[in-house]
């Protein structure tokens, strides 16, 4: 569970120290999200609509525009149409 942390909090450092907005959205399920692009995070209604409230995941372009989004189990891209191979994750919606 540590490496996990680890790992996940090494990579979102990459993201924002790259000067990029990939991680300025954060979604969650229920149509939850925060925008930090403003610098303090403002509340906004996320694409993610399933009923998970744990285990997501998101990515942005460059330009801040969602491009795949995951309940833990499958992924999504911003259409909201699931990826050809975007199945059979071991994660789960409920971390």
């Amino acid at each position: 569970m540590i490496k996990k942390i680890l790992l996940f909090l090494f990579t979102f450092t990459i993201l924002i120290s790259s000067a990029q907005m990939r991680a300025n959205f954060w979604q969650f399920g229920n149509g939850a999200g925060f925008d930090f692009s403003g610098g303090d995070p403002v509340g906004i209604t996320s694409a993610f609509n399933f009923a998970v409230e744990e285990g997501t995941s998101s990515i942005s372009s460059e330009t801040g525009d969602l491009l795949l989004y995951s309940d833990g189990s499958k992924v999504y891209d911003a259409t909201d149409t699931q990826l050809p191979r975007g199945f059979g994750l071991s994660g789960n919606g409920s971390s």
